[in-house]
């Protein structure tokens, strides 16, 4: 049997499912098609993205999707920092393989479409094999725009760019009910039996950190919480099935309230099983609420990711997280005390924040090496600030950076980002800034070595993954 849509996406750096595709092949099911889901794009040779399409496309196939968020190119695998124009490849293989991939799926279904999606999709996409380019989230996008093509029905929030290609924006779903919304993963998502997979229990974020373009900042109340039912009988139905008790959580911030850590204890302690999460925290929220870490572990999380971005409180406070660093780091110590190797804690940092200087920066790096703040992993990163005509949300660097301290100036030769400003301040430039975090990485995993994950232990072995997909499919290996 062939599908009404098949969906491609995939991380080049992971053997962990990606999401949005998955979430709007659910979607697309609830509303009566038939949807295939194939992950890990990366690994798939176009010998075998074509023997897919033989197998999963037929006269009744609307369109085949390509998730974008996580693709990476054979240029970016060869310099991640040269991008010399906007993204708008849909396979990691490149423009001469995608004119052989819709060569192939048209020599099948003429009338088939092919559709790009995921955050780096943007409104002024020129790529000349893609028919529709779908901007945001896509809960609602993908089911009318299936439905356009089967039953005609009006092709909503959509407008022809100058490149002739259809761009649906509908960046955050209007009118989408997230918190009755559900999920399921079915064996067309080819779920391997144990592996880890993502879990989606808010969809906002309540803080807006200065340097933050995303779209959902500003949430007020904990209706950007999922229903409580919704979420078990998700849990529940992927252990049963499929054995799922490791989970990477999709949500912004864990603990931005003591009342969903509440909830999410409660809903824990009412399964069958005892589930291992991942998830985003705020170190400052777990500094100044210090009860909650117990519970927090309790819920079952093993890895912690901070956005800790600075050690300076003056800098700090210009972002949004300006609570005392020295108490941040004697949370990170006491909770290293507690319960060691239990735990996993990742703290992300960002170089070239206002008014912190070079020494600040320096001095902050040698106490992540010495481990005196003691994290199991680091990263720093650069100030990013995006241009305009390439990012419709916009952070408040973004949207008036010179009130900040941030100019812009030219890129020099090799070293252009286009979607971002190339920014120089009193203290740094962001080459400057780039290569400060390069030194430390350098520096860092040499003396401190990487200790394993215990959250990636579940990681999906990709040979199983695809031998189970040529199966579902009937394709011999």
């Amino acid at each position: 049997m062939t599908y009404d849509v098949v969906l491609f996406t995939g991380f080049a750096e992971g053997t962990v499912k990606t999401f949005g595709a998955h979430k709007c092949a659910h979607e697309l099911r609830r509303a009566g098609f038939r949807v295939l889901v194939v992950n890990h794009l990366h690994q798939f040779t176009l010998r075998e993205l074509k023997e897919i399409l033989t197998l999963a496309v037929g006269s009744n196939t609307l369109f085949v999707g390509f998730s974008n968020t996580f693709l990476q190119t054979s240029l970016q695998s060869v310099d991640p920092q040269v991008v010399k124009k906007p993204f708008e490849n849909f396979l990691p293989l490149g423009l001469p393989a995608e004119q052989l991939f819709k060569f192939h799926l048209h020599s099948i279904n003429p009338n088939c479409k092919i559709v790009v999606g995921g955050t780096r999709t943007f409104i002024n996409v020129s790529n000349p094999y893609i028919d529709y380019a779908v901007i945001g989230y896509a809960d609602l996008s993908v089911v009318n725009l299936a439905r356009h093509l089967k039953y005609n029905d009006p092709l909503k929030k959509a407008s022809r760019n100058l490149n002739k290609i259809t761009i649906i924006n509908d960046p955050v779903a209007e009118g989408f009910d997230f918190y009755n919304s559900s999920m399921s993963w079915t064996d067309d998502d080819v779920v391997v039996s144990g592996e880890q997979l993502l879990l989606e229990i808010s969809r906002g974020c309540v803080f807006s950190c200065k340097f933050c373009n995303f779209r959902l900042n500003g949430k007020k109340n904990v209706d950007y919480l999922k229903k409580y039912e919704n979420i078990r009988d998700e849990l529940v139905y992927n252990f049963k099935n499929y054995n799922i008790t490791h989970y990477r959580l999709l949500d912004d911030t864990y603990n931005d309230t003591e009342q969903k850590i509440d909830i999410m204890l409660d809903l824990v302690k009412s399964l069958p099983f005892k589930p291992v999460f991942w998830s985003y925290m705020r170190l400052d929220m777990l500094s100044k609420h210090p009860s909650t870490i117990e519970k927090i572990i309790d819920t079952g999380i093993v890895s912690m990711y901070f956005g800790i971005e600075t050690l300076n409180k003056k800098a700090g406070t210009v972002i949004g997280k300006g609570y005392d660093p020295q108490a941040q780091i004697k949370t990170l110590q006491q909770m290293k005390q507690t319960y060691g190797d239990q735990i996993f804690l990742t703290g992300s940092f960002i170089c070239g924040l206002p008014t912190e200087s070079q020494a600040s920066i320096q001095d902050s790096m040698e106490k992540l090496i010495s481990g005196e703040v003691p994290l199991d992993a680091v990263i720093y990163r650069p100030l990013q600030i995006s241009k305009n005509e390439y990012e419709t949300w916009q952070s408040a660097f973004g949207l008036d950076m010179t009130k900040y301290g941030y100019h812009e100036i030219p890129w020099t030769d090799g070293n252009e980002i286009v979607q971002d400003v190339n920014w120089k301040t009193d203290i740094m430039t962001f080459e400057e800034a780039r290569n400060i975090c390069s030194e430390f990485h350098d520096r860092y995993n040499a003396i401190r070595p990487a200790r394993a994950n215990p959250i990636k232990v579940s990681s999906v072995d990709i040979i199983q993954y695809k031998q189970q997909l040529f199966a579902h499919l009937g394709i011999d290996q």
